[in-house]
């Protein structure tokens, strides 16, 4: 089922001013899901995400392009320790869900797996990235995102490696655009 989005409140920032906002008291601990901030001027935002043992921040953005299929980028070497997923986002003021499908490609653009899930409107969903198929050689070379019922969405993948010795990690989040 899908419950609605809840707003934390609202809060006023200067210009030229760097604010803090908590979210403990509005999000419940080991909360997964997504965020958004409107603004009504421009504004630069940065999230902190704590988890599996690292922290990485990322910038936010809102170049997302917004469509009913999107591709993105081929996958990590997961030999040299990246793991990635794809963030799929519907609009905040969607009207009724979507069903989505994720298509993992290899590189000649076959189909090595995909998976169907339903989008709440506002909501956010995470789906793991496999780097192979069950036959060996086959890498995972791109991937898309449809959105089966016309919902625009967004999507990003999120690219992360940790460090070699310690909590350090390096990280990326990388758009999918429009086919």
């Amino acid at each position: 089922s899908c419950a609605p989005a809840r707003s934390c409140g609202n809060v006023t920032i200067l210009p030229g001013v760097t604010a803090t906002v908590p979210l403990d008291g509005c999000v419940p601990a080991g909360a997964v899901g997504g965020l958004s901030i409107r603004s009504d001027s421009p504004l630069a935002v940065a999230v902190d995400q704590e988890g599996a043992d690292s922290l990485s921040t990322v910038e936010g953005t809102d170049a997302a392009d917004w469509g009913t299929r999107l591709v993105g980028a081929p996958s990590p070497d997961a030999a040299r320790g990246w793991t990635s997923s794809t963030i799929v986002q519907s609009p905040p003021d969607a009207a009724r869900p979507t069903r989505l499908r994720i298509a993992y490609l290899d590189r000649d653009g076959l189909t090595l797996d995909s998976v169907e899930q339903t989008l709440c409107p506002g909501g956010v969903l995470v789906f793991p990235r496999p780097p192979t198929d069950a036959r060996p050689g086959r890498r995972s070379g791109s991937l898309s995102v449809s959105s089966l019922d016309g919902v625009p969405v967004a999507a990003s993948t999120f690219l992360e490696r940790a460090g070699p010795s310690g909590p350090e990690a390096e990280s990326a989040l990388l758009p999918l655009v429009r086919d």
